[in-house]
This record gives C-alpha cells, sequence and structure tokens, in this order.
C-alpha cells in the first residue's frame, strides 16, 4: 500500500514537471516570434490637403495647391510589392471678393482702397499619375500631371493718373482673364507618422500654354466717367520651376 502511494506521487510529480517544462517552451517559442511589421502605404485612397498655402496667387505655378485624392491601382502581380501606381485628382479654388467698401473719392484718401477692392477668383483642375518606392516608413514618389486654370482678375484702381501740378485726375482699371493648360512633372518624398496619416514635400517643373484676354478702362474723376482705353488678347508659351509645390498632409483610408 505505501509502495503504491509513493509510486502514484512520484508519477504525480514527474507529470507536473513535465507540464512546466512544456508550458515553459511554449511561451519561449512564442517570444521567439517577432512581432509583426507595420505595414506602411498599404491603404488604397488617400486624401492630401495642402498646408503650406490653402489658397494661391492664381498663375500656372500654383494650381493644384489645395485638395488631391490618390486612388492605388496595379498590384502585386504588375509591380514590385514595395512599388505602387496611383491616379491623381486635383481640385484648387479660391476667392478674392470684398464685400463692403468705403468710397473716398471726394476726400482723395487712396491709402489701401486699391488692394481692399481687387476681386480675383481662381479654380484649377488637374488629373495625372504617379508611382512611388516605399522604403519603410520613407517613401519616393514621381509622376506628372495635366488639366486647365481659370483666373479671373479686376483691380479698379489698377493705377492712379495725376496731373502735371500734382491734383488728382482719376484711375485707371485692369480687367483680366487668363484660362491656361499646364502640364507638371513632379517628384516627393512622404514620411508615415502613422499608416493612416503622412506628410510629404513636392516639387515639380511645368510647361503650358496660356490665353488671356486684358481690359484697360479709364475713369475721370471730374465728370465721373469711364471710357475704354485698350482691349488686347495673347497666347502664351509658359516654362517654370516650382522648388516647393506642395506641403501635404494626407489621410490614407
Amino acid at each position: 500500500m505505501k509502495i503504491y502511494c509513493h509510486t502514484k506521487i512520484f508519477f504525480s510529480i514527474v507529470f507536473l514537471l513535465s507540464t512546466i517544462s512544456i508550458t515553459v517552451g511554449q511561451d519561449s517559442t512564442l517570444n521567439d516570434i517577432p512581432k509583426k511589421e507595420v505595414q506602411w502605404n498599404k491603404l488604397k485612397r488617400e486624401f492630401a490637403l495642402d498646408i503650406r498655402n490653402l489658397n494661391f496667387s492664381g498663375n500656372i505655378g500654383d494650381v493644384g495647391t489645395n485638395l488631391i485624392f490618390k486612388k492605388y491601382f496595379g498590384e502585386k502581380k504588375y509591380i514590385a510589392i514595395n512599388e505602387r501606381k496611383a491616379m491623381r485628382f486635383q481640385i484648387s479654388g479660391s476667392a478674392e471678393y470684398p464685400i463692403s467698401k468705403s468710397d473716398t473719392i471726394g476726400q482723395y484718401d487712396f491709402g489701401n482702397i486699391g488692394s481692399f477692392t481687387q476681386k480675383n477668383i481662381n479654380i484649377g483642375i488637374l488629373v495625372g499619375i504617379e508611382w512611388q518606392t516605399q522604403m519603410k516608413r520613407l517613401q519616393l514618389y514621381y509622376g506628372f500631371d495635366s488639366g486647365i486654370a481659370f483666373n479671373k482678375r479686376l483691380d479698379p484702381y489698377y493705377n492712379r493718373i495725376y496731373f502735371t501740378n500734382g491734383s488728382f485726375y482719376g484711375f485707371v482699371s485692369k480687367d483680366e482673364l487668363n484660362l491656361s493648360v499646364p502640364i507638371f512633372g513632379f517628384v516627393g518624398l512622404k514620411y508615415s507618422l502613422h499608416p493612416r496619416v503622412s506628410l510629404s514635400i513636392e516639387s515639380s517643373i511645368f510647361t503650358g500654354v496660356s490665353w488671356s484676354t486684358i481690359e484697360i478702362n479709364e475713369f475721370v474723376i471730374d465728370n465721373m466717367e469711364s471710357s475704354l482705353v485698350s482691349k488686347g488678347k495673347s497666347l502664351d508659351l509658359l516654362f517654370g520651376t516650382r522648388y516647393l509645390r506642395l506641403l501635404n498632409c494626407s489621410f490614407h483610408f
């Protein structure tokens, strides 16, 4: 009876020690498995906002600096696992339009009246493609885009005219209408703060064609009359660089 009890206790201890050993061994094996690495740039869509300048000045070099939407295409069977392609859709818009003004012509006070009453409307739409190479958090991308840009600008006090004796004569106003078709080649660097958030900086060169219409009118103070001085049209070939075209904050989804 005693031998049986001792044998039972012995095998119980052996079983317990074996169980602990197996459990510890399994934990060690799990600890040896590296944690899954974060997958950067694996989401299929991206929405970017240019935080450098939410508006733009209306020239061809600033087209497309407001909002960008990207849709990725071309999966692994077409390109390397760390490379992707994306379609870019960009829309830009800004407006400078006074909602009130104070007419001080009678007092000949022309301090800032010119800049205060300028009207400026800009709209730009671009479509393009970019290629991306992912290096963990860092991404190199490049590509091209093209579209249309529209600019309407009215400066009612473009120039002030005085008599030879120094007395005030009147204003010259300038009305501009511009439509351009730009083509951009760009290159940029992106850094991922989070799988859903990234920052990027982009440079570009551009060329394009621009059609412009300019109308000059003269307004005489004495008789309060306006007359057309000149009107012209031009077709221009444009070329330039944008060392800092975009400074984007992007959300990936």
